[in-house]
């Protein structure tokens, strides 16, 4: 039996409605000062040319605690001379840095309205990565990269990824955990509509309807059975490729193991959520 496991945000995209250049501009100015007192690190600005690009994208700090401010997308029209800010970043990293931001960008947008447009949840399972089992229940692909599975396109919504985190601690950043396995779930919603917090907090979301993860005990399983769950486990087949069938029987199969109850972590931790991503409009 698998102990209980919690979920975390990962990694947020807000928002910010009706800017002007006019206050973008004092934003970044005062970033700018910011910056030479040491306060904030590391400002790059680029101009985007392309019809999907923000035509100014800041980038403040670097690697993944960095935060990135889109503002004037190309192909947007502006209401009464106003655009939507985009700001994106990190919650688990470089926490100063982003009170820091959060302190300036509420001098010039503490009454704007924010709403968030996408977020990454991060699950850690203490499960070695090989006994975790995932299939998607609406049909999308997975492909491999780099030790990482997949399913869906970076960026859309219910997009799965799942990597040994235990590793990746130890191999970038030379950190060793005591943890025995850390199995790292993550999981991308990105809102047609973006959301206020207050929102969100009532919104009802289900990971469980789009996968099935559950910890593989082959022991459950035999002969030509388990060497087509192995398969699937292993990338060498899609689920798809399978006859009804044998789709059937490896989904009957894997009813009998112990499913990840994302939903339940991710409803146990919500206003958790709800609360630091509301935290960073009333850092003073």
């Amino acid at each position: 039996m698998v102990k209980e496991f919690g979920c975390v945000l990962d990694n947020l995209v807000l928002y910010v409605e009706s800017v002007s250049i006019h206050a973008y501009e004092l934003l970044y100015n005062k970033l700018c000062f910011e910056q030479l007192c040491g306060t904030i690190p590391n400002i790059r600005v680029s101009i985007g040319q392309g019809m999907s690009e923000y035509h100014y994208r800041m980038n403040i700090g670097k690697d993944g605690g960095a935060i990135t401010v889109g503002f004037k997308h190309n192909s947007a029209k502006p209401i009464d001379g106003l655009y939507t800010m985009r700001i994106e970043f990190n919650p688990q990293k470089e926490e100063e840095m982003h009170k820091s931001f959060f302190k300036v960008f509420n001098r010039y947008f503490g009454a704007h309205t924010k709403k968030i447009k996408q977020m990454d949840l991060a699950f850690d399972v203490p499960v070695a990565i090989p006994q975790v089992m995932v299939y998607s229940l609406t049909g999308r692909d997975k492909s491999y990269f780099k030790n990482t599975l997949y399913f869906g396109s970076s960026g859309n919504n219910g997009r799965l990824k799942v990597y040994d985190k235990k590793a990746e601690l130890k191999d970038k950043q030379g950190v060793i955990i005591e943890d025995d396995y850390k199995t790292r779930i993550e999981y991308t919603i990105k809102f047609d509509d973006a959301v206020t917090a207050q929102l969100l907090s009532k919104l009802d979301i289900s990971i469980n309807n789009e996968y099935k993860i559950v910890v593989f005990d082959d022991e459950k399983v035999k002969g030509e059975l388990k060497a087509c769950i192995l398969a699937v486990q292993s990338n060498m087949v899609q689920m798809k490729e399978f006859t009804r069938t044998t789709k059937t029987k490896i989904k009957k199969a894997l009813e009998d193991m112990e499913q990840l109850d994302l939903d339940h972590a991710y409803t146990s931790a919500r206003a958790d959520i709800v609360k630091i991503i509301t935290s960073y409009f009333r850092i003073a």
